[in-house]
């Protein structure tokens, strides 16, 4: 061998040691992307456990942003407050103030602000966050805030003398007023009505309302003692007596608007103190709404808390109710209604049940995929304590064996008992909120899963009779190229033959990446089926270029080529 050879691989051989332990890192092995399994890049766990909330609400809402963002909402130090996580799971500093949005609101027009929290969150068409909750004196509040963070308007309801009000959920109509859905806690202390007896009942409270672009909105005429006018509640008159004792103890805990142009919107019970049912019901298109009678459906021993319609206006539903083969137990439940208030064709008579982990579950968010499989989150017991648990239907309503490690996945959380609360999808990706009970209070949780990851690994093919060059050099890419978030992919990705095994193995080759585009290439990247994401720092000093390509199992090296590739189109 000649000498400049012999520098040449000896110069190499050092080039690709130490890109092994900075790519290392950026590998991802292809078990981390299958269906249903956290995302690893996400703070290292797949969840991030943020600053301790008031324990004021057991509900901690969440949206997902185009970017991929996590929201989560609650309240801290008496505020309603809203923290962004980024891709790698971190706490994004330029939300809001630091990474913090917060605001107070009042419980009287003339009262100044009070004790307010974020209960239930979604996304306007521009991007903004809208927020429903509550306020001073137990008002009920909707917010507005930009995607960064920025406080933009807001409607107070306020609430009667002796009743509080607090949103459970919230949708935005075809034409642009929301509407909020919660119950009304009545504290009147009043002997010669039964029903106010310790602890104080609840009854289903309705709102529609507009926010404006700026400033305050309206939710009706205030009036001391009654509270604003743009508000029902359901089986409660506001002077505190009992309108309709059979609606009792149950209230709203989803809102769904329907598709189109149709105001109407459908609504979830908890289950009724009287009934024993859980109600899906639908409301009218003017003013707070009116009950439709002929949509108006009890389902027995179901506890609702999330509703979505779908694109030919049925609507699914989720809950629990007690499992059969241990009373003391619960599982998840899911219905669906035809645009008529029928049971649909799915699961059983419209019905299916889910055990999830050990069981002990609550049903409290739902997501549905473009393919229409069903995505359920809640409780489940995890290593003897609530943890999170999921799983996933088909469009049928079937439990989708055949991905999710048997159509559910679990999520112990170590800080404290916990359970999902709000979900949403952005791509492949489900972005998932929820609390856990630790010391002080209630934490609030962010965490990424892949909704729809890589297909299973397959075994390679035979790899076709080769030239392997003697130099470092050769290698191909595939045509064609992918922009995302200002990151050049390429379409084809690379294969590459091992000299020393002489397997085909396929790699895509995302360049000049840093930062937060990193996670979002990297997404892009697995969903085209490459076995290892190849990442081209622009410390380099060969720009275009990369250097080693290594794949790894563990710690067990098992694949390494010392080639040098051309990337396809320069940028």
């Amino acid at each position: 061998m000649s000498q400049s050879m012999y520098r040449r691989r000896r110069r190499w051989r050092t080039v690709a040691s130490t890109l092994a332990l900075t790519l290392g890192s950026l590998a991802i092995p292809a078990a981390a992307l299958a269906d249903g399994l956290i995302d690893p890049n996400f703070n290292g766990t797949g969840y991030a456990v943020g600053p301790v909330f008031s324990g004021q609400d057991n509900r901690v809402p969440m949206v997902i942003q185009s970017d991929g963002k996590i929201v989560v909402g609650g309240s801290a130090g008496g505020a309603m407050t809203l923290i962004r996580y980024n891709l790698d799971g971190s706490v994004d500093s330029t939300f809001g103030n630091g990474g913090a949005a917060q605001r107070q609101f009042a419980g009287t027009p003339t009262s100044g602000v009070g004790n307010s929290g974020a209960t239930a969150m979604t996304l306007d068409a521009a991007g903004n966050i809208v927020v429903a909750g509550y306020g001073g004196s137990q008002s009920e509040v909707v917010a507005r805030f930009s995607a960064a963070g920025t406080f933009l308007s807001s409607t107070v309801c306020f609430a009667p003398h002796l009743i509080d009000y607090e949103a459970r959920a919230l949708a935005i109509k075809p034409n642009g007023s929301i509407v909020v859905v919660g119950f009304a806690r009545d504290r009147h202390a009043n002997d010669a009505d039964p029903l106010h007896l310790a602890p104080y009942v609840f009854y289903g409270e309705r709102a529609v309302v507009t926010v404006p672009a700026t400033g305050s909105g309206s939710c009706g005429l205030f009036t001391d003692g009654l509270g604003s006018a743009g508000v029902a509640i359901d089986g409660l008159s506001k002077d505190g007596l009992t309108a309709d004792a059979t609606l009792a103890g149950r209230w709203y805990d989803g809102v769904t608007a329907l598709p189109g142009n149709d105001n109407r919107y459908t609504v979830v019970t908890t289950l009724g103190a009287t009934d024993g049912a859980g109600w899906v019901q639908r409301y009218g298109a003017t003013g707070v709404g009116t009950l439709d009678a002929a949509f108006n459906v009890a389902i027995s021993g179901v506890s609702f808390h999330a509703i979505k319609s779908l694109a030919d206006g049925s609507v699914l539903a989720l809950g629990d109710t007690p499992n059969g083969a241990l009373a003391v137990d619960r599982q998840m439940t899911v219905a669906k209604l035809t645009t008529t208030g029928t049971m649909a064709a799915f699961g059983t008579g419209g019905i299916t049940h889910v055990l999830v982990g050990s069981g002990d579950n609550t049903g409290q968010a739902l997501a549905v995929q473009s393919d229409g499989k069903v995505i359920v989150g809640g409780a489940a017991i995890v290593s003897g304590r609530a943890g999170f648990g999921l799983a996933r239907l088909t469009s049928a309503g079937n439990l989708d064996v055949g991905a999710w490690a048997g159509g559910q996945t679990t999520t112990a959380i170590p800080d404290g008992a916990a359970y999902v609360t709000g979900m949403a999808l952005n791509g492949s990706v489900l972005g998932v909120s929820g609390r856990a009970s630790i010391t002080g209070g209630i934490a609030p949780i962010a965490a990424r899963y892949y909704a729809i990851g890589d297909p299973p690994p397959v075994p390679n093919p035979p790899a076709p009779p080769v030239v392997v060059p003697t130099s470092p050099g050769g290698g191909t890419t595939g045509g064609g190229t992918t922009t995302t978030g200002g990151t050049t992919i390429t379409g084809g990705g690379l294969t590459q033959v091992s000299a020393k095994k002489k397997k085909v193995v396929k790699y895509c080759i995302v360049p000049k990446v840093t930062g937060k585009a990193l996670n979002k290439a990297r997404s892009t990247v697995l969903s085209k089926g490459c076995k290892v994401a190849v990442i081209y720092k622009k410390s380099h000093k060969k720009k275009g270029t990369v250097l080693s390509i290594n794949r790894k199992a563990g710690k067990k090296l098992v694949y390494r080529a010392l080639v040098k590739i051309t990337i396809a189109k320069p940028f």
